[in-house]
């Protein structure tokens, strides 16, 4: 498929100019994210705050109160090796750029924050019944297991990295593209 028919003129330079940070910190290992399949092939995607209250998130924000509300204000995505493409049959597979400036973490034994945490939180509930308690755990349970360092490692062993402190990330979608090596 010819990449330069379908995307938008301006992409590759955007891309270089705005996510240099990236481009240099991730050795030409990629990440995805599940998005609308109703986006262009190129696409500039803001941040938006998402309005969910639950445990998990209160722990997690907890963990990184000098960032406020920082699960909600994330873009979580994953490498080849740990993405799954959603069952939601509206969305689909989009490689993904942070612009200069992001900040990430990631738990090299967490694919999948939300989720994976839920069931953890589940399994403890029975035990613990207080949800003070809980978020006082899990938080600090989360705040020891993160790392904030060598993104390229993060990528290789699967983690769901979480990027921050942005308004705005690129999202390409992975259909349209042969070779990701065009595109870093």
């Amino acid at each position: 498929m010819n990449i330069s028919y379908l995307l938008k003129p301006n992409m590759l330079p955007t891309i270089k100019h705005e996510c240099s940070q990236f481009l240099k910190e991730c050795n030409n290992l990629f990440l995805l994210k599940n998005l609308p399949k109703i986006n262009d092939g190129f696409k500039r995607v803001k941040v938006r705050i998402k309005n969910k209250n639950e445990i998990v998130i209160e722990a997690f924000n907890k963990s990184f109160s000098n960032h406020k509300n920082i699960f909600q204000r994330s873009i979580f995505a994953n490498g080849e090796s740990s993405f799954k493409e959603s069952e939601d049959k509206s969305l689909e597979p989009f490689y993904i750029f942070p612009i200069d400036g992001y900040k990430f973490i990631y738990n090299p034994a967490v694919t999948d924050a939300f989720n994976d945490y839920k069931k953890s939180i589940k399994n403890i509930m029975p035990i613990v019944t207080s949800n003070e308690v809980i978020v006082d755990v899990f938080s600090t349970l989360i705040k020891e297991n993160y790392i904030s360092n060598n993104l390229t490692d993060g990528i290789k062993v699967g983690a769901e990295i979480i990027f921050y402190n942005i308004p705005y990330y690129y999202a390409i979608r992975k259909s349209i593209v042969d070779d990701y090596n065009i595109l870093s």
